[in-house]
């Protein structure tokens, strides 16, 4: 890959300093455990090394949990993508991603309650009397008296999606 393409995906510059440091022919990490020859260039790698490869409880390292099968994963994209293609899961209405809790028990699962900006709270309520207005017009053939619609106020409403 070309170091100018490479670098201008950085996000930030400590990104920039660590990739960099990976090209530090001088500065290497190895690894401690017995019988083992791996070597590395940045801590980051060595220490994902010997958790994958030398840890013996590695339950702890399954830290996210889907809340439907008890499945375990490392990583939360990894449960993301279960909950999306097993579950058939979709992201919450005006989020761009699940958002993940950390339980009594120490693991991460997804999080039921959502808060919602006032933003976007005032156009699911609109939408939602709209949709209920039409419904009280159609249902009354014609006839022109509509049914009051009780609006919550537009304040930050939290919103159980499991329910």
């Amino acid at each position: 890959m070309n170091a100018n393409i490479a670098i201008s995906k950085l996000k930030k510059a400590a990104d920039l300093r660590r990739h960099i440091s990976t090209h530090d022919a001088g500065k290497q990490y190895w690894c401690e455990h017995d019988g083992c020859n791996f070597t590395a260039r940045s801590l980051l790698t060595l220490k994902r090394h010997y958790s994958r490869e030398h840890v013996e409880n590695k339950a702890g390292l399954y830290k996210y949990c889907c809340h439907v099968c008890n499945t375990r994963f490392i990583r939360g994209f990894s449960l993301t993508w279960h909950l999306k293609t097993k579950h058939k899961f979709k992201w919450p209405s005006g989020h761009c991603r699940f958002r993940y809790k950390e339980h009594d028990d120490g693991l991460l699962r997804l999080q039921t309650v959502r808060y919602e900006s006032i933003e976007l709270t005032q156009q699911l309520l609109a939408e939602k009397e709209e949709a209920h207005q039409s419904e009280t017009t159609e249902g009354d053939n014609g006839n022109s008296s509509r049914s009051q619609v009780d609006v919550p106020s537009t304040s930050t409403v939290a919103e159980t999606i499991d329910n």
